[in-house]
């Protein structure tokens, strides 16, 4: 798994992108599984992460 912060759009700018350089290296097909954690408040990476440290 991957955990990254930030701005949705921005992060399945992230996605898109990585599907395509699977893409453009000869993949002929690209599954993402992508889990969304989201709070009103904000969800911090280092709270998703700190029980893995």
């Amino acid at each position: 798994e991957t955990t990254m912060e930030g701005e949705l759009p921005e992060l399945l700018k992230i996605v898109e992108k990585a599907q395509e350089i699977c893409v453009e290296e000869g993949a002929v097909r690209v599954l993402s599984f992508v889990k969304i954690d989201y709070s009103p408040k904000g969800v911090t990476m280092y709270e998703k992460t700190y029980k893995y440290r």
